[in-house]
């Protein structure tokens, strides 16, 4: 997907809750949610508090709220959505790996149209996570190789501080050692 369909898409998804499954939520720019989607510096919880700030969904709105839950990655039950007084569970976790397992259960647990939506929600949801990812560039190379760098900066600073204040016999020991919480077990070498 690029920015022109997710944003067709995002449209179609409000425009089907509204029409469809009558839930409201006031429309906002879908970059300001694909931002707090794809935010690496909050967890799924927070996420999806500030999509309640934006949406400005009550807490009481629990069909509003599964939605918002499922687009965070968090755990939910489906039927919620599009029936807020139904018995039957389908859980649905975008964040999990067995996601993709589970879809011909979903096809069968959910109708043609409720699963439709499920699958709109969720290629939101992957545009967000990748555009975290991939923080601007447009590969995930280039996104990997400023984090390299940013590591290689941050490591040079590091070093500089223990051998300013630290004896060399602490420097070794966090550069030079395996031991539990050294620099050296956290990336699982003993180069130096």
């Amino acid at each position: 997907l690029n920015t022109e369909q997710v944003d067709l898409v995002y449209q179609e998804i409000l425009d089907r809750l509204k029409n469809d499954y009558e839930i409201i939520i006031e429309q906002k720019p879908v970059q300001q949610v694909i931002a707090i989607i794809g935010s690496t510096d909050i967890g799924r919880k927070k996420k999806h508090e500030e999509l309640q700030k934006l949406f400005e969904v009550a807490k009481k709105d629990r069909r509003a709220n599964e939605l918002l839950k499922c687009l965070c990655g968090l755990s939910i039950n489906a039927k919620l959505i599009f029936d807020e007084k139904t018995e039957e569970k389908v859980t649905i976790c975008f964040n999990d790996f067995s996601y993709t397992d589970k879809i011909s259960e979903l096809m069968e647990q959910l109708t043609e149209e409720e699963y439709t939506l499920i699958e709109q929600l969720k290629s939101i949801y992957d545009y967000a996570v990748l555009a975290g990812t991939l923080k601007g560039y447009d590969y995930l190379s280039c996104a990997r190789v400023e984090l390299y760098e940013k590591h290689k900066k941050d490591l040079k600073l590091l070093k500089a501080l223990y051998r300013k204040y630290k004896t060399e016999e602490e420097y070794n020991k966090m550069f030079r050692s395996n031991l539990e919480g050294t620099y050296s077990a956290y990336v699982n070498s003993l180069n130096s």
